[in-house]
């Protein structure tokens, strides 16, 4: 009797692996859904962490100056016309740095 209850056993064991192949698992059903997070808040996260959160530290970086040119295109109702000249600037220091004027 107990060869019985070892073989009933065992095939309700393979059976139940048979049908876990052929349903997807549960854990793999469920999606997680992250929140969608802009550049900016990223960067104002990682400058908060590491206490740099100041316009100097921020504008200096390329990626703030980029944000505070977007933010002075669209937003400003009158042309800003002193981020032509610092991007000029900027232009002019990379070509003497390149050349080691400077």
């Amino acid at each position: 009797m107990a060869d019985l209850e070892a073989v009933l056993a065992d095939v309700s064991y393979l059976m139940a692996m048979e049908k876990s192949k052929s349903t997807p698992a549960a854990s793999a059903s469920k999606k997680i859904i992250l929140p969608d997070r802009s550049i900016r808040s990223v960067m104002h996260k990682h400058l908060q962490k590491m206490n740099e959160h100041t316009f100097e530290k921020i504008f200096n970086q390329k990626i703030g100056f980029l944000l505070f040119k977007e933010f002075c295109n669209t937003c400003c109702e009158e042309p800003v016309p002193q981020l032509k000249f610092y991007e000029e600037v900027t232009n002019i220091i990379f070509i003497f740095s390149l050349l080691n004027i400077i």
